[in-house]
Order: structure tokens, then sequence, then C-alpha cells
């Protein structure tokens, strides 16, 4: 028993003491946070540019709701055909165009809106134009259904939490 003390003690200190286990030791973690300084800067990247997006809108339920900001710019292509438009956002070089067919039934439509990107889109972009889509989409089902919706908002309550140590 005392011989594999010592053995496992001996190949401890001959694996501590080699120079490449001291350098990883350091460099390993900062290869780590090196990798996601890397991994954020490529998501920000495509995030910096101002975005022209062009809108179909068959069904004339959205367009309005989509209001310009500084980072995107919204163009209604509401006059075009879906062929038309795609060749017009490809030869005007815009961001993408973002297809609402003609819809009656409100949860069909949300399943068939599309987005048309050159490029791949950011998530986050996608994510704030899937929040405004779905907003609307909801806002009018309440509505058919005959919900009073200054009812919800004015049951709405924001909060504000107070952190005291």
């Amino acid at each position: 028993m005392r011989s594999l003390k010592l053995i496992i003690h001996r190949e401890f200190l001959a694996k501590v003491k080699n120079r490449t286990f001291i350098i990883m030791t350091f460099v390993s973690p900062l290869i780590m946070v090196g990798m996601f300084f890397l991994v954020a800067y490529l998501a920000n990247l495509n995030n910096s540019e101002t975005r022209n997006l062009a809108i179909l809108d068959e069904s004339n339920l959205m367009i309005q709701d989509f209001v310009s900001s500084e980072k995107t710019k919204y163009h209604d292509f509401s006059t075009y055909s879906l062929t038309q438009a795609l060749d017009s956002v490809k030869a005007k070089a815009f961001y993408g165009l973002l297809y609402i067919p003609k819809e009656d039934n409100i949860k069909a439509l949300a399943s068939k809106i599309e987005l048309f990107a050159n490029k791949t889109p950011n998530g986050a972009f996608v994510a704030n134009i899937e929040q405004q889509i779905s907003h609307k989409l909801t806002n009018k089902l309440l509505t058919q259904q005959g919900v009073n919706l200054s009812k919800i908002d004015e049951a709405q309550t924001q909060v504000s939490l107070k952190i005291e140590n």
C-alpha cells in the first residue's frame, strides 16, 4: 500500500511539474475568454449597418405597424407581386423582403409569413420582427373574439423593484 502511494505521488508530480501543464493552466482560460469575445464580435458585425427591409403585405394588416428607425428602414412593396418584389429587393441591394400573404385565418397566417434575406439575418433583428408580427396578430385575434384591448392595456402593471442591502 505504501508503494502505491509513492507511485501515485511521483506520477502526480511528474504531470504537474511538466511545463505544458503549467502553461495550459493559465492559457486555456484565456483561450475560452477569447472565443467568447470572438463570437460576440461576429454576432454584432452584421448588426451595425442600416437595414432596408421591403414589406410585401398582401393582407394589409401590418404595413402601418412597421415604423422605420435609425437602424431599420421599412419600404412598402404592397403594389408589387412577389416575384417583382424579390427582383427589386435584389436590384436595390436591400437587406431582405418580408412577405405577408393574404389569409383570412389569423392562425394560418402566422405560419405563412416569410422573410427572404440576402444574407443570414441577425437573431435579434429576426426576433424583433417576430415580436411585432406576433403582437399585431394576437391583438387582431383578441379583437375578433370580442376582447376589449383597452381594458387589457389598462390592466397591465409595471413593476420596479427597489434593491436594498
